[in-house]
């Protein structure tokens, strides 16, 4: 297992971050969620749609991940359509 993954999904656990993933390296595949625990090599994130409604839950295997982002353009977008969403 990637212990810097590992690492950085941890923190985000703690500072509570939507993540961006990245699970298929060949086209760029990725969703979005906020991590909600670390259980041997899995991740579960709650899961957020690119409308930014929390929208289920997705669970990961940690070495699927190739790629995550905090502070993309996509996840700040997601984070002010998150924001939103929660004071209306």
């Amino acid at each position: 297992m990637n212990v810097n993954l590992l690492n950085k999904l941890k923190d985000s656990k703690l500072k509570k971050e939507l993540l961006v993933i990245y699970s298929d390296p060949e086209n760029k595949r990725h969703f979005s969620g906020i991590v909600e625990s670390i259980i041997n090599d899995f991740v579960l994130l709650k899961y957020i749609d690119d409308k930014g409604i929390i929208d289920g839950y997705n669970i990961s295997k940690i070495d699927d991940i190739y790629e995550l982002s905090t502070n993309c353009k996509y996840a700040r977008r997601l984070i002010k359509l998150f924001k939103k969403i929660i004071i209306i």
